[in-house]
């Protein structure tokens, strides 16, 4: 029987093609995966997800292509199928951003403490690099989910003096100052992001808030309209800008923010009481009653202020004396709001 003896340069030229082969191999996976990556940042979900599964056939042990193909997942609200494939991704490598994006799924869910079990990992694995000061606001966040405000501000100022430059920990950390009404450390704060992030409609709405529960009314009103220039569709800053005018005795024109808030969101059961306030100052009790019952149907806790007698108790008195300054026929300015199948 005829043998064929190979002699070591074929041995190598043999080795040479496989690596080529394998080399052509990946360069497609990762086409796919590339591919995959840009349609999923389009918004493109499905054929993101066409694409990243061409690249796991192909090389399967890959983290980055499972990494992608899990947020793919979730945002196609396949939950489940999401979360285990970035499990599968962190035990192929060590990688804490996989750990962020684990917890990022558990927070975005609800689960916060799970959130926070995994943010920690995350923290250990990063040190003290840039890194690490994205995942500890990140567990400040879920923190502050659990109301654990003490914690939430630790983790944002060792976050901040990680990297100080970031306009968002100041922004975030601006959030817990606010709600433990240590309103001055939470306008610093928005005015510190501010200078690192101009175009940011939640820092003004937020410094706006502050200022307006200071009383601050001038402020609170240029900072609430400086977050609609930035995103006229921003309903929570229309619906600021109509409590400052109210504040200010100027109803007629805070109806048009109310209106505009509901009809940018129309489960904003706030933007329908307010509207109701205003329509009790102007003498409209119809129209004020069928709002009260407008906000009560989207929130129950608002079905209280279906009495008159009880949204009087939200007028403070200051108010009352500017309105009188204000007169308007409600009627003729506003025909639409008035009829009855409102």
């Amino acid at each position: 029987m005829y043998v064929t003896k190979y002699s070591r340069k074929d041995g190598i030229v043999k080795a040479c093609l496989n690596q080529v082969f394998t080399m052509t191999q990946i360069s497609r996976a990762e086409a796919h995966h590339n591919r995959g990556a840009i349609l999923l940042a389009n918004e493109e979900y499905k054929k993101a997800l066409i694409e990243l599964n061409k690249a796991i056939s192909i090389d399967p042990l890959e983290a980055t292509f499972r990494h992608t193909r899990a947020w793919a997942l979730w945002r196609l609200k396949q939950t489940d199928q999401a979360l285990d494939e970035m499990k599968f991704a962190i035990n192929l490598s060590s990688d804490s951003n996989l750990l962020n994006s684990l917890g990022s799924f558990h927070y975005m869910l609800g689960e916060y403490d799970e959130a926070l079990r995994i943010f920690s990992k995350a923290i250990s694995k990063a040190g003290c690099s840039q890194d690490a000061a994205l995942y500890l606001r990140k567990r400040g966040s879920a923190f502050f989910a659990l109301d654990q405000t003490d914690f939430a501000i630790l983790d944002l100022n060792k976050a901040i003096e990680i990297n100080p430059s970031d306009a968002i920990n100041y922004r975030e950390r601006a959030e817990v100052f606010q709600k433990l009404n240590r309103l001055n450390d939470a306008i610093n704060d928005c005015s510190r992001a501010l200078i690192g992030v101009k175009d940011d409609p939640r820092i003004f709405h937020r410094r706006a808030e502050c200022y307006f529960a200071q009383g601050k009314l001038g402020q609170a009103l240029e900072d609430a309209q400086a977050a609609i220039n930035i995103d006229d569709q921003y309903s929570e800053a229309h619906l600021l800008m109509g409590k400052i005018l109210f504040a200010d005795g100027q109803v007629s024109i805070a109806m048009q923010f109310f209106v505009t808030a509901f009809s940018l969101d129309e489960r904003c059961a706030d933007a329908y009481l307010n509207l109701s306030l205003c329509f009790d100052l102007l003498k409209s009790p119809k129209e004020a009653h069928q709002y009260a019952r407008k906000a009560a149907a989207i929130d129950p806790r608002y079905k209280k202020y279906t009495s008159e007698p009880v949204r009087q108790t939200l007028i403070p008195a200051d108010v009352i004396q500017r309105v009188q300054m204000f007169k308007a026929n409600v009627h003729e300015l506003y025909p639409e709001l008035t009829d009855d199948t409102i």
